[in-house]
Protein backbone atom coordinates (compact mmCIF):
# COMPACT_ATOMS: atom_id res chain seq x y z
CA UNK A 1 0.00 0.00 0.00
CA UNK A 2 1.28 3.53 -0.67
CA UNK A 3 -0.54 5.04 2.79
CA UNK A 4 0.97 4.99 5.71
CA UNK A 5 -2.66 4.57 7.27
CA UNK A 6 -6.20 5.94 7.21
CA UNK A 7 -8.80 7.35 9.75
CA UNK A 8 -12.60 6.34 9.53
CA UNK A 9 -14.60 8.49 11.10
CA UNK A 10 -18.30 7.68 12.18
CA UNK A 11 -20.23 10.29 11.18
CA UNK A 12 -23.90 9.92 11.47
CA UNK A 13 -25.60 13.61 10.88
CA UNK A 14 -25.57 14.21 6.60
CA UNK A 15 -24.84 17.59 7.06
CA UNK A 16 -21.45 17.13 9.56
CA UNK A 17 -20.25 14.79 7.23
CA UNK A 18 -20.52 17.26 4.42
CA UNK A 19 -18.85 19.79 6.31
CA UNK A 20 -15.93 18.39 7.33
CA UNK A 21 -15.21 17.19 3.83
CA UNK A 22 -15.73 20.78 2.66
CA UNK A 23 -13.58 22.03 5.48
CA UNK A 24 -11.05 19.10 4.97
CA UNK A 25 -11.55 17.52 7.59
CA UNK A 26 -11.51 14.44 5.77
CA UNK A 27 -10.64 13.33 2.16
CA UNK A 28 -13.88 11.11 1.19
CA UNK A 29 -17.49 10.18 2.11
CA UNK A 30 -17.50 6.22 1.82
CA UNK A 31 -21.54 6.49 3.41
CA UNK A 32 -24.42 5.32 1.87
CA UNK A 33 -26.06 7.38 -0.17
CA UNK A 34 -22.92 9.69 0.31
CA UNK A 35 -24.53 13.03 -0.85
CA UNK A 36 -27.64 14.16 -3.18
CA UNK A 37 -27.55 15.88 -6.78
CA UNK A 38 -28.08 19.18 -5.58
CA UNK A 39 -25.32 18.88 -2.71
CA UNK A 40 -23.00 17.29 -5.88
CA UNK A 41 -23.56 20.49 -8.02
CA UNK A 42 -23.27 23.05 -5.41
CA UNK A 43 -19.88 21.65 -4.16
CA UNK A 44 -18.93 21.18 -7.83
CA UNK A 45 -19.37 24.67 -8.19
CA UNK A 46 -17.92 25.67 -4.89
CA UNK A 47 -14.39 23.58 -5.64
CA UNK A 48 -14.30 23.51 -9.48
CA UNK A 49 -12.09 21.09 -10.30
CA UNK A 50 -10.55 20.18 -7.13
CA UNK A 51 -13.65 17.88 -5.78
CA UNK A 52 -15.01 14.94 -7.53
CA UNK A 53 -17.97 13.32 -6.97
CA UNK A 54 -18.87 10.09 -8.59
CA UNK A 55 -22.14 8.55 -9.11
CA UNK A 56 -22.40 4.38 -8.38
CA UNK A 57 -24.71 2.13 -7.73
CA UNK A 58 -25.85 0.23 -4.85
CA UNK A 59 -26.93 -3.50 -5.12
CA UNK A 60 -29.87 -2.70 -2.68
CA UNK A 61 -32.83 -3.54 -4.65
CA UNK A 62 -36.52 -1.95 -4.05
CA UNK A 63 -39.01 -4.18 -3.63
CA UNK A 64 -42.71 -4.53 -3.18
CA UNK A 65 -43.37 -7.94 -1.71
CA UNK A 66 -46.67 -9.68 -1.91
CA UNK A 67 -47.50 -12.87 -0.33
CA UNK A 68 -48.22 -14.86 -3.11
CA UNK A 69 -49.31 -18.03 -1.07
CA UNK A 70 -52.60 -16.08 0.31
CA UNK A 71 -55.68 -14.70 -2.16
CA UNK A 72 -55.42 -12.11 -3.47
CA UNK A 73 -52.21 -12.62 -4.29
CA UNK A 74 -51.82 -16.02 -5.78
CA UNK A 75 -53.95 -14.41 -8.57
CA UNK A 76 -51.25 -13.55 -10.89
CA UNK A 77 -53.35 -11.22 -12.42
CA UNK A 78 -53.74 -9.24 -9.19
CA UNK A 79 -49.99 -8.87 -8.95
CA UNK A 80 -49.14 -8.09 -12.39
CA UNK A 81 -51.96 -5.39 -11.71
CA UNK A 82 -50.31 -3.88 -9.04
CA UNK A 83 -46.81 -4.17 -11.10
CA UNK A 84 -48.47 -2.16 -14.00
CA UNK A 85 -49.66 0.51 -10.77
CA UNK A 86 -46.96 0.83 -9.67
CA UNK A 87 -44.94 3.85 -11.18
CA UNK A 88 -41.19 3.09 -10.58
CA UNK A 89 -39.97 6.61 -12.02
CA UNK A 90 -42.47 8.87 -9.28
CA UNK A 91 -41.62 6.56 -6.62
CA UNK A 92 -37.30 6.89 -7.27
CA UNK A 93 -37.90 10.90 -7.59
CA UNK A 94 -40.01 10.72 -4.12
CA UNK A 95 -37.55 8.45 -2.33
CA UNK A 96 -34.20 9.34 -3.64
CA UNK A 97 -35.04 12.56 -5.68
CA UNK A 98 -34.13 10.81 -8.72
CA UNK A 99 -30.82 9.08 -7.36
CA UNK A 100 -32.00 5.41 -8.35
CA UNK A 101 -32.17 3.33 -11.96
CA UNK A 102 -35.46 1.32 -12.75
CA UNK A 103 -34.27 -2.14 -13.66
CA UNK A 104 -35.36 -5.57 -13.21
CA UNK A 105 -33.82 -8.39 -10.99
CA UNK A 106 -30.57 -7.80 -12.74
CA UNK A 107 -29.45 -4.28 -13.11
CA UNK A 108 -29.53 -3.01 -16.56
CA UNK A 109 -26.54 -1.34 -18.20
CA UNK A 110 -24.47 0.08 -17.57
CA UNK A 111 -24.13 -0.81 -14.67
CA UNK A 112 -24.64 -4.73 -15.03
CA UNK A 113 -24.15 -7.60 -17.84
CA UNK A 114 -26.93 -9.89 -17.30
CA UNK A 115 -30.30 -7.86 -18.03
CA UNK A 116 -32.87 -8.11 -20.15
CA UNK A 117 -32.45 -5.52 -22.81
CA UNK A 118 -34.12 -2.26 -22.05
CA UNK A 119 -36.69 -2.60 -24.91
CA UNK A 120 -37.48 -6.03 -23.42
CA UNK A 121 -37.69 -4.57 -19.83
CA UNK A 122 -40.25 -1.56 -21.45
CA UNK A 123 -42.63 -4.39 -22.39
CA UNK A 124 -42.80 -6.00 -18.76
CA UNK A 125 -46.22 -4.88 -17.23
CA UNK A 126 -45.34 -1.95 -15.08
CA UNK A 127 -42.36 -0.65 -17.21
CA UNK A 128 -43.92 0.57 -19.71
CA UNK A 129 -43.82 4.12 -20.79
CA UNK A 130 -47.83 4.75 -20.94
CA UNK A 131 -48.96 5.20 -17.32
CA UNK A 132 -52.16 5.87 -18.67
CA UNK A 133 -52.54 2.51 -20.24
CA UNK A 134 -50.90 0.83 -17.29
CA UNK A 135 -53.81 1.96 -14.72
CA UNK A 136 -56.29 1.08 -17.80
CA UNK A 137 -54.95 -2.69 -17.80
CA UNK A 138 -54.24 -2.54 -14.09
CA UNK A 139 -57.90 -2.16 -13.81
CA UNK A 140 -59.03 -4.76 -16.50
CA UNK A 141 -57.33 -7.27 -14.85
CA UNK A 142 -58.17 -6.85 -11.79
CA UNK A 143 -61.89 -7.28 -12.78
CA UNK A 144 -61.00 -9.99 -14.73
CA UNK A 145 -59.58 -11.04 -10.96
CA UNK A 146 -62.87 -10.74 -9.54
CA UNK A 147 -62.34 -7.23 -7.94
CA UNK A 148 -63.86 -4.44 -9.92
CA UNK A 149 -63.97 -2.61 -7.19
CA UNK A 150 -60.92 -3.16 -5.64
CA UNK A 151 -59.63 -4.23 -2.74
CA UNK A 152 -57.85 -3.59 1.02
CA UNK A 153 -54.56 -4.04 2.10
CA UNK A 154 -51.99 -3.40 4.63
CA UNK A 155 -48.55 -2.27 3.58
CA UNK A 156 -45.88 -3.36 6.60
CA UNK A 157 -42.77 -0.98 6.91
CA UNK A 158 -39.52 -1.26 8.88
CA UNK A 159 -38.98 1.56 11.15
CA UNK A 160 -35.75 2.70 10.44
CA UNK A 161 -35.58 1.96 6.80
CA UNK A 162 -36.70 4.92 6.03
CA UNK A 163 -36.81 3.81 2.26
CA UNK A 164 -39.18 1.23 2.68
CA UNK A 165 -41.39 3.56 4.20
CA UNK A 166 -41.50 6.67 1.60
CA UNK A 167 -41.59 3.64 -0.93
CA UNK A 168 -45.05 2.07 0.75
CA UNK A 169 -46.02 5.68 0.86
CA UNK A 170 -46.02 6.50 -2.71
CA UNK A 171 -47.56 2.73 -3.41
CA UNK A 172 -50.58 3.90 -1.20
CA UNK A 173 -51.46 6.87 -3.97
CA UNK A 174 -50.54 4.91 -6.73
CA UNK A 175 -52.75 1.66 -5.63
CA UNK A 176 -55.44 4.15 -4.88
CA UNK A 177 -55.49 4.84 -9.12
CA UNK A 178 -57.05 0.93 -9.40
CA UNK A 179 -59.63 1.22 -6.90
CA UNK A 180 -56.91 -0.90 -3.89
CA UNK A 181 -57.43 0.89 -0.81
CA UNK A 182 -54.02 0.12 1.34
CA UNK A 183 -53.05 1.74 4.74
CA UNK A 184 -49.25 1.80 6.00
CA UNK A 185 -48.20 -0.27 8.76
CA UNK A 186 -44.83 0.41 10.79
CA UNK A 187 -43.56 -1.69 12.57
CA UNK A 188 -40.75 -1.53 14.82
CA UNK A 189 -37.16 -3.53 13.34
CA UNK A 190 -37.77 -6.69 15.79
CA UNK A 191 -41.18 -7.01 15.11
CA UNK A 192 -40.95 -6.42 11.81
CA UNK A 193 -37.89 -9.16 11.18
CA UNK A 194 -39.77 -11.41 13.29
CA UNK A 195 -43.33 -11.30 11.50
CA UNK A 196 -42.43 -10.52 8.42
CA UNK A 197 -38.84 -11.36 7.57
CA UNK A 198 -39.35 -14.87 9.63
CA UNK A 199 -43.07 -15.77 9.62
CA UNK A 200 -43.82 -14.07 6.90
CA UNK A 201 -47.38 -12.48 7.88
CA UNK A 202 -47.95 -9.64 6.34
CA UNK A 203 -49.89 -8.68 2.81
CA UNK A 204 -47.59 -6.20 0.84
CA UNK A 205 -44.31 -5.17 2.40
CA UNK A 206 -42.31 -2.54 1.16
CA UNK A 207 -38.69 -3.24 2.07
CA UNK A 208 -35.44 -3.99 0.76
CA UNK A 209 -32.48 -6.94 -0.34
CA UNK A 210 -28.95 -6.48 -1.28
CA UNK A 211 -26.61 -8.58 -2.58
CA UNK A 212 -22.76 -8.69 -2.87
CA UNK A 213 -21.75 -9.10 -7.09
CA UNK A 214 -23.85 -8.65 -10.43
CA UNK A 215 -24.41 -12.44 -10.16
CA UNK A 216 -28.09 -14.21 -11.22
CA UNK A 217 -27.40 -17.14 -8.61
CA UNK A 218 -27.21 -14.49 -5.55
CA UNK A 219 -30.07 -12.39 -6.46
CA UNK A 220 -32.39 -15.31 -7.90
CA UNK A 221 -31.37 -17.81 -4.84
CA UNK A 222 -32.69 -15.30 -2.23
CA UNK A 223 -35.81 -13.74 -3.76
CA UNK A 224 -37.46 -16.30 -6.48
CA UNK A 225 -36.52 -19.91 -6.00
CA UNK A 226 -38.70 -21.57 -3.87
CA UNK A 227 -36.03 -22.38 -0.84
CA UNK A 228 -34.80 -18.77 -1.20
CA UNK A 229 -33.95 -16.80 2.25
CA UNK A 230 -35.24 -13.63 1.28
CA UNK A 231 -38.60 -15.52 -0.85
CA UNK A 232 -41.14 -13.72 1.82
CA UNK A 233 -44.09 -14.18 -0.28
CA UNK A 234 -43.51 -17.58 -0.37
CA UNK A 235 -43.18 -18.33 -4.61
CA UNK A 236 -42.90 -21.13 -5.60
CA UNK A 237 -42.49 -21.86 -9.95
CA UNK A 238 -40.37 -25.58 -10.45
CA UNK A 239 -39.95 -24.76 -14.16
CA UNK A 240 -38.38 -21.48 -12.36
CA UNK A 241 -36.26 -23.80 -9.94
CA UNK A 242 -34.92 -25.72 -13.13
CA UNK A 243 -33.85 -23.01 -14.99
CA UNK A 244 -31.95 -21.92 -11.88
CA UNK A 245 -30.05 -24.79 -11.29
CA UNK A 246 -29.21 -25.01 -14.84
CA UNK A 247 -27.86 -21.66 -15.01
CA UNK A 248 -25.94 -22.33 -11.84
CA UNK A 249 -24.50 -24.90 -13.40
CA UNK A 250 -23.58 -23.41 -17.48
CA UNK A 251 -20.36 -21.96 -17.55
CA UNK A 252 -20.54 -20.55 -21.01
CA UNK A 253 -21.55 -16.95 -20.45
CA UNK A 254 -24.03 -16.68 -23.64
CA UNK A 255 -25.96 -19.90 -23.19
CA UNK A 256 -26.29 -18.62 -19.83
CA UNK A 257 -27.58 -15.49 -20.66
CA UNK A 258 -30.00 -17.10 -22.44
CA UNK A 259 -31.19 -18.99 -19.44
CA UNK A 260 -31.07 -15.87 -17.09
CA UNK A 261 -33.27 -13.88 -19.46
CA UNK A 262 -35.87 -16.30 -19.63
CA UNK A 263 -35.74 -16.34 -15.26
CA UNK A 264 -36.16 -12.44 -15.32
CA UNK A 265 -39.06 -12.52 -17.75
CA UNK A 266 -40.95 -15.29 -15.82
CA UNK A 267 -40.44 -13.40 -12.45
CA UNK A 268 -41.46 -10.04 -14.24
CA UNK A 269 -44.66 -11.51 -15.76
CA UNK A 270 -45.70 -13.35 -12.74
CA UNK A 271 -44.47 -10.56 -10.60
CA UNK A 272 -44.12 -12.54 -7.44
CA UNK A 273 -42.53 -9.87 -6.31
CA UNK A 274 -43.30 -6.19 -8.13
CA UNK A 275 -39.50 -5.16 -8.47
CA UNK A 276 -38.73 -1.46 -9.07
CA UNK A 277 -35.05 -1.31 -9.37
CA UNK A 278 -31.55 -0.30 -7.71
CA UNK A 279 -30.28 2.49 -5.58
CA UNK A 280 -27.75 5.20 -6.75
CA UNK A 281 -25.22 7.54 -5.06
CA UNK A 282 -22.53 9.80 -4.79
CA UNK A 283 -19.23 9.32 -3.64
CA UNK A 284 -17.44 12.49 -3.30
CA UNK A 285 -13.69 13.08 -2.65
CA UNK A 286 -11.41 15.44 -2.72
CA UNK A 287 -8.73 15.72 -6.64
CA UNK A 288 -5.58 15.12 -4.33
CA UNK A 289 -7.16 11.54 -3.95
CA UNK A 290 -5.09 9.95 -6.17
CA UNK A 291 -5.43 5.81 -7.59
CA UNK A 292 -9.28 5.67 -5.99
CA UNK A 293 -12.28 4.61 -7.80
CA UNK A 294 -15.36 4.18 -6.39
CA UNK A 295 -16.83 0.36 -6.67
CA UNK A 296 -19.83 0.37 -9.19
CA UNK A 297 -21.55 -1.79 -6.66
CA UNK A 298 -21.86 -0.57 -2.51
CA UNK A 299 -20.70 -3.74 -1.18
CA UNK A 300 -17.56 -4.33 -2.68
CA UNK A 301 -14.57 -3.40 -1.00
CA UNK A 302 -13.60 -0.08 -1.03
CA UNK A 303 -9.84 -0.93 -0.94
CA UNK A 304 -7.22 1.91 -0.69
CA UNK A 305 -4.12 -0.46 -2.20
CA UNK A 306 -3.13 2.03 -4.52
CA UNK A 307 -4.79 5.32 -2.98
CA UNK A 308 -2.20 7.93 -2.58
CA UNK A 309 -2.15 12.09 -1.51
CA UNK A 310 -0.52 14.57 -4.51
CA UNK A 311 0.06 17.13 -1.89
Amino acid sequence: PYLDGFKIYIIPDAGARLAALRTKQIHIIFSQPGISLAEKRIVEAQFPGQLIAEKQLYLMADLIYLKVATPPFNDVRVRRAISLASDREESFQLVYQGMGIVSGPMPVEPYGKWSIPKADLARMPGFGPDKAANIAEAKKLLAEAGYPDGFSATISAKVGYPQGIRLGEALVSQLAKIGIKAKMELLEGGVFDTRVRQQHQFQISSYGSGVDLDDPDLMFSRLYISRGDANLGEYSNPRLDELFEKQSRTLDYAERKQLVDQMQRIVLEESPIVFMGYEEGITPRWAEVRGYRAPIFLYLVHTLDYVWLAQ
